[in-house]
């Protein structure tokens, strides 16, 4: 027999109300467990959080670009004469000898050059005193360089085209830079014409001269085209008794043209003169001739209408 009144008192236990003033809260276990999450979650949600300072490690940085590729070439240049402008050309000495740089020097001392390039050894290709500016458009390899040209009449005494090459590695090299002129000049003049007759108005020209050059040309200075002659030069003073040496010089283009080449032009010599009032006229050819090259030249005057002139090249 189920004792109610029993279950009843535990009922009335269970669900009794608490005495005023009391709160009194009962949940599950579960219940309990969200609820105290929720209030964590809440609280961190309020909670300023303030960032850790940043250290000087820690800043983002610009990556440095690696340069321990970059190498480093120092060319001495040595030249004749003053140098107002300065192409230096690059070309890579592998492959189709592509162009890797060109610079022009305009200003200062150009006795020192200095590139920097990623490839090794290279062909470097210098030109002094070009009287145009060197346009590489055309030039992408080496091979392109030797079309470059210059015209006589564009060139200067005083101040000559040069030009040189040099194949390095990484480091210092020197280079001599030559000028594409040459040149003859009257070493000796002697008369051995009797009664003290003087040789009048002795001057001097060049014939069939070279009109172009290629500093950088693979077949060597051949003669392409040619002017017929060249201005007269007057010496500084009649020949009489005593030989002289006036000194006298001519500048021209070279021309390699081998001596037995049968056809081609080479360059003459022409040396004219007065005795008692007529005008005769001595001549003879140049030997082959590269850029740079000097010529002497000896005139002896046996007769009035007997010369001779020997000419031979200059003892470095």
């Amino acid at each position: 027999m189920k004792h109610i009144g029993s279950q009843d008192n535990n009922a009335t236990r269970r669900w009794q109300f608490p005495r005023p003033g009391t709160l009194l809260v009962r949940l599950p276990s579960l219940s309990l467990c969200l609820l105290v999450t929720s209030v964590l979650v809440l609280t961190s949600m309020c909670t300023k959080v303030s960032p850790a300072p940043k250290s000087e490690d820690s800043e983002s940085k610009e990556p440095e670009i690696e340069k321990s590729d970059t190498l480093n070439y120092t060319i001495i240049v040595k030249a004749p004469c003053e140098m107002k402008k300065l192409d230096i050309l690059a070309f890579a000495t592998s492959g189709t000898n592509d162009l890797e740089g060109h610079k022009t020097l305009v200003s200062g001392k150009h006795d020192t050059v200095r590139f920097k390039s990623t490839k090794g050894e290279l062909d470097f290709c210098l030109v002094a005193n070009s009287p145009f500016n060197i346009k590489t458009g055309a030039i992408k390899r080496r091979e392109n360089l030797e079309n470059l040209e210059y015209d006589f009449l564009d060139d200067s005494e005083e101040c000559p085209i040069l030009s040189g090459e040099v194949k390095m590695k990484p480091g210092k090299a020197e280079l001599q830079l030559k000028p594409l002129m040459c040149r003859i000049s009257l070493e000796n003049v002697t008369s051995t014409l009797s009664n003290y007759e003087l040789v009048e108005e002795p001057r001097v020209r060049l014939t069939d001269i070279p009109v172009t050059a290629k500093p950088f040309g693979s077949e060597g200075f051949v003669q392409q085209e040619s002017r017929e002659y060249g201005e007269w030069k007057n010496l500084p003073y009649d020949i009489g008794l005593f030989t002289q040496h006036p000194g006298t010089s001519l500048a021209f283009y070279p021309n390699e043209t081998p001596e037995d080449s049968f056809g081609s032009t080479r360059i003459g010599l022409e040396f004219e003169y007065g005795v008692r009032g007529k005008r005769y006229t001595a001549k003879a050819i140049l030997p082959p001739t590269g850029r740079a090259d000097s010529l002497l030249v000896d005139v002896l005057v046996e007769g009035a209408d007997t010369a001779s002139l020997s000419i031979y090249r200059r003892k470095p």
